[in-house]
């Protein structure tokens, strides 16, 4: 998957692709998930994941230049802004379409904390992308802020799909 080339996709395209990606990175996890969230919830957990990897591996891509990390991570947040705003004069690329069917998703399950999470996990990525201008070390005080944002928001993205009496569903 590359964030180059616009292309409009269909919910259940965007479902498979997710898929594929999750089970490719992470096989163990989606196994694990698949046992513990709901079915009708876990292409859209899937479309999280699968968007939040392609991020992350955009900008742990050591090929990329730092300039143009800071650059990318700028216009997914702009993206997630715009969808919240329902401003579609844009075409999304595959990743970014998996970004808008789940904000969509969260939207009407009234679950906005899970689009807060996202929000948060892109700003601990920019975070990374940040360092990188600095040697790629972090301060003491920014290692904790990191740790925290990810942790916070994972933590939240997994109570938004693995409810206790989802469990083995």
């Amino acid at each position: 998957m590359s964030f180059n080339d616009p292309t409009e996709i269909n919910l259940h395209t965007a479902f498979t692709l997710a898929e594929n990606i999750a089970k490719e990175k992470s096989p163990k996890a989606k196994f694990i998930l698949d046992l513990i969230v709901n079915k009708k919830d876990r292409g859209y957990l899937n479309l999280c994941y699968a968007y939040l990897r392609s991020v992350d591996d955009f900008v742990d891509d050591p090929q990329k230049p730092i300039p143009d990390k800071i650059e990318f991570i700028s216009r997914q947040k702009k993206i997630l802004k715009k969808i919240l705003l329902s401003q579609n004069e844009f075409r999304l690329n595959t990743e970014e379409s998996f970004l808008y069917y789940f904000v969509t998703h969260a939207i009407s399950q009234n679950k906005l904390f899970l689009i807060d999470a996202v929000e948060t996990m892109l700003e601990s990525i920019e975070m990374d992308a940040q360092r990188l201008t600095r040697n790629g070390i972090y301060t003491s005080s920014e290692i904790n802020l990191y740790i925290d944002k990810n942790s916070k928001a994972f933590f939240d993205i997994m109570t938004g799909f693995v409810e206790p009496n989802n469990l083995l569903i």
